[in-house]
Protein backbone atom coordinates (compact mmCIF):
# COMPACT_ATOMS: atom_id res chain seq x y z
CA UNK A 1 0.00 0.00 0.00
CA UNK A 2 0.92 3.56 -0.58
CA UNK A 3 1.31 6.18 1.41
CA UNK A 4 -1.04 8.14 0.13
CA UNK A 5 -3.44 5.15 -0.06
CA UNK A 6 -2.19 4.49 3.71
CA UNK A 7 -3.53 8.23 4.78
CA UNK A 8 -6.79 7.46 3.04
CA UNK A 9 -7.71 4.53 4.95
CA UNK A 10 -10.62 5.28 7.73
CA UNK A 11 -11.82 3.51 10.54
CA UNK A 12 -15.26 0.84 9.82
CA UNK A 13 -18.17 3.35 10.77
CA UNK A 14 -20.51 2.39 13.59
CA UNK A 15 -23.61 1.53 12.98
CA UNK A 16 -25.65 1.78 9.95
CA UNK A 17 -22.97 3.55 7.72
CA UNK A 18 -22.92 6.51 10.03
CA UNK A 19 -26.75 6.55 10.27
CA UNK A 20 -28.46 7.61 13.42
CA UNK A 21 -29.96 10.40 15.67
CA UNK A 22 -27.45 13.82 15.01
CA UNK A 23 -27.18 17.26 16.62
CA UNK A 24 -26.14 19.76 14.81
CA UNK A 25 -25.52 23.62 16.66
CA UNK A 26 -25.51 26.54 14.27
CA UNK A 27 -24.56 30.54 14.94
CA UNK A 28 -27.73 31.89 13.85
CA UNK A 29 -31.35 31.79 15.08
CA UNK A 30 -33.76 29.88 13.43
CA UNK A 31 -37.34 29.77 14.45
CA UNK A 32 -39.26 26.04 13.94
CA UNK A 33 -40.70 26.92 10.38
CA UNK A 34 -37.05 26.32 9.55
CA UNK A 35 -38.14 22.45 10.61
CA UNK A 36 -39.77 21.90 6.88
CA UNK A 37 -36.73 22.85 5.15
CA UNK A 38 -34.19 20.71 7.01
CA UNK A 39 -36.64 17.65 6.57
CA UNK A 40 -38.87 17.43 9.47
CA UNK A 41 -36.01 17.65 12.08
CA UNK A 42 -36.20 19.75 15.56
CA UNK A 43 -35.13 23.23 15.64
CA UNK A 44 -34.69 24.99 18.55
CA UNK A 45 -33.36 28.15 19.54
CA UNK A 46 -30.93 29.06 22.41
CA UNK A 47 -30.15 32.57 21.78
CA UNK A 48 -28.16 33.11 19.13
CA UNK A 49 -27.62 29.11 18.62
CA UNK A 50 -29.84 26.97 17.17
CA UNK A 51 -29.95 23.61 17.37
CA UNK A 52 -31.19 20.83 14.71
CA UNK A 53 -32.19 17.58 15.83
CA UNK A 54 -33.25 14.58 13.95
CA UNK A 55 -32.49 11.31 12.36
CA UNK A 56 -30.23 10.82 9.12
CA UNK A 57 -30.23 7.02 7.65
CA UNK A 58 -26.89 7.47 6.31
CA UNK A 59 -23.33 9.39 5.95
CA UNK A 60 -24.59 10.67 2.95
CA UNK A 61 -28.00 11.97 4.16
CA UNK A 62 -25.50 13.74 7.01
CA UNK A 63 -23.56 15.34 3.59
CA UNK A 64 -26.71 16.59 2.31
CA UNK A 65 -27.92 18.45 5.31
CA UNK A 66 -25.20 20.22 6.51
CA UNK A 67 -24.85 21.60 2.60
CA UNK A 68 -27.69 22.97 3.35
CA UNK A 69 -26.46 24.91 5.98
CA UNK A 70 -23.02 25.60 3.83
CA UNK A 71 -25.76 27.01 1.38
CA UNK A 72 -27.64 29.24 3.41
CA UNK A 73 -24.38 30.70 4.85
CA UNK A 74 -25.32 29.58 8.46
CA UNK A 75 -22.12 28.94 10.35
CA UNK A 76 -21.74 25.34 11.75
CA UNK A 77 -20.52 25.23 15.20
CA UNK A 78 -21.16 21.42 16.49
CA UNK A 79 -21.97 18.24 14.95
CA UNK A 80 -22.25 15.40 16.94
CA UNK A 81 -24.29 11.68 16.73
CA UNK A 82 -26.60 11.02 19.57
CA UNK A 83 -27.09 7.42 20.79
CA UNK A 84 -30.66 8.14 22.21
CA UNK A 85 -30.67 4.46 23.44
CA UNK A 86 -28.15 5.28 25.74
CA UNK A 87 -28.29 8.52 26.17
CA UNK A 88 -24.78 9.41 25.51
CA UNK A 89 -23.33 11.28 22.82
CA UNK A 90 -21.03 8.78 20.11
Amino acid sequence: MTRAAAALTLPPMEGSAAGGTYEILVGATLDEDWAVWFDGFEVRSEGPVTVVRGDVIDQAGLHGLLARFRDLGIPLLDVHRVDLKEGKDK
